[in-house]
């Protein structure tokens, strides 16, 4: 699986990339509807969107590039992303990572190398706005069925899951 890291170096090489690094720069670029084909890389050391306010710019964006954790796969902002109908723009074997799966053109928009990144990035910025909308319905019904604080309890109580995985990253729980 190419890294965070790898990600971002090959979409700064892209046509599409915009560079911002501030929150300032930021609101302009959501309220410029010309420049709404471009890929926002936002770094939250350099633009210091308050936590409480992250939701809301992503409510403003239909697509999420959902890159891997930094020490693990599965990073919290793909949660996020979905809890606000985002699409996630995904690595095959991450997607693969969730139970169910993401899948391609229903509720995600997934990529098996980053070559072919690039041509998905082509395709994202063609698609009809009943298409987008339909992936964001189903991203939102994504959350709604199994990430969502409730369904995943339902799932652990209604024992739905065969495993059960529990992530930790620097701390982990001990077993006695």
């Amino acid at each position: 699986m190419p890294n965070r890291l790898e990600t971002i170096d090959f979409i700064v090489k892209t046509q599409y990339y915009y560079y911002l690094n501030t929150k300032s720069e930021l609101n302009d670029f959501i309220n410029n509807i010309n420049l709404d084909s471009k890929v926002l890389i936002i770094d939250a050391q350099e633009t210091k969107i308050p936590i409480q306010e992250w939701r809301s710019y992503l409510n403003e964006n239909y697509f999420f590039f959902a890159l891997p954790g930094t020490k693990m796969p599965l990073c919290h902002n793909l949660v996020e992303a979905l809890s606000c109908g985002c699409i996630p723009i995904i690595y095959k074997e991450y997607a693969l990572l969730l139970s169910p799966e993401l899948v391609h053109l229903k509720n995600a928009l997934v990529y098996g190398n980053l070559e072919s990144l690039e041509t998905l990035m082509d395709q994202v910025f063609k698609m009809s706005q009943i298409q987008v909308e339909e992936l964001t319905s189903n991203c939102s019904d994504y959350y709604k069925n199994y990430l969502n604080p409730y369904a995943v309890v339902g799932n652990i109580e209604n024992k739905t899951s065969k495993q059960l995985f529990l992530q930790a990253e620097y701390n982990s729980v001990k077993f006695t």
